[in-house]
């Protein structure tokens, strides 16, 4: 980013990134729910790019006791309001993401331990067995 970029510049920036993260999100619930491994992992690859470049963007400047916050034309109070909406809902988004993550994962582990535990179960067949049953199929 430019270091000469106005605030409200650098907030609008933000405000469509935050909002892209929130779509990404979204688009990566929908294919975990739909079991769709490479959209999520391009909706990964998405979202550590968005971070990257919001962390990038220069930080909201602190409020200085000498000079009070006067709401701002455009860009004020209702894109300082707009920006904290997509703040919560990001992290909203990412908590719910999150726990459909623990919970595929419980799954998996589950999955997991009934594989290994029915492995001796079912022994692999003699050899002499596959070759006598194979004859019946031809």
């Amino acid at each position: 980013m430019d270091a000469d970029q106005s605030p409200e510049k650098a907030g609008q920036e933000r405000l469509a990134r935050l909002r892209e993260l929130a779509q990404s999100l979204e688009r990566a619930q929908a294919a975990l729910r739909a079991r769709d491994l490479p959209g999520i992992r391009r909706q990964t690859a998405l979202q550590h790019d968005l971070c990257a470049r919001l962390r990038q963007l220069p930080g909201t400047p602190a409020p200085s006791p000498k000079s009070p916050q006067v709401p701002r034309e455009n860009g004020g109070a209702d894109g300082e309001r707009d920006l904290a909406e997509a703040a919560r809902t990001v992290a909203q988004l990412n908590r719910s993401y999150s726990a459909l993550l623990r919970r595929s994962r419980r799954t998996v582990d589950i999955f997991c331990r009934v594989l290994a535990t029915s492995a001796l179960t079912y022994p692999p067949p003699r050899p002499e067995a596959a070759t006598f049953a194979a004859g019946f199929q031809e």
